[in-house]
């Protein structure tokens, strides 16, 4: 009897061991990133070629080839709004009357070194690969 009890508490031991060490090797084995957090950003010094890259970003965001950016976009705030432009007639009358379409908004993030634009509206983003933004907070 006293046989048996030493046995099972040898393989107790056996398993409460091999059980620690396996958790510890899975652990040490994966790895293990912390999430990045997400911030509002702003773009840094851009050049054409960033400002040809969110161009088409946004565009692309919006299922379109006709929105133009200003060369500053993004540069003094993490968020920029796009109405849809009015036409007037030659009297400076609009020619459509009043727009009740909600503006477009985005927003651009910063996480980790990748620089993100997010329509607002649908939550949709698109990774820039040639730009370099800040955190909005460190300006």
């Amino acid at each position: 009897m006293r046989d048996s009890r030493l046995s099972l508490i040898s393989i107790a031991l056996l398993l409460v061991v091999g059980g620690c060490n396996s958790t510890q090797t899975s652990n040490s084995a994966t790895d293990i990133r912390p999430i990045t957090q997400v911030e509002p950003a702003v773009l840094v010094k851009p050049n054409t070629l960033v400002q040809q890259e969110l161009q088409l970003a946004v565009n692309q965001l919006l299922s379109s080839k006709q929105v133009t950016l200003a060369k500053n976009a993004f540069t003094q705030s993490s968020q920029i709004t796009l109405e849809r432009q009015s036409f007037s007639d030659a009297n400076g009358h609009k020619v459509m009357g009043r727009t009740m379409e909600m503006p477009e908004q985005f927003q651009l993030l910063k996480q980790g070194h990748q620089c993100i634009v997010r329509h607002l509206n649908t939550n949709e983003q698109v990774v820039l690969q040639h730009a370099t933004c800040k955190s909005e907070a460190s300006r």
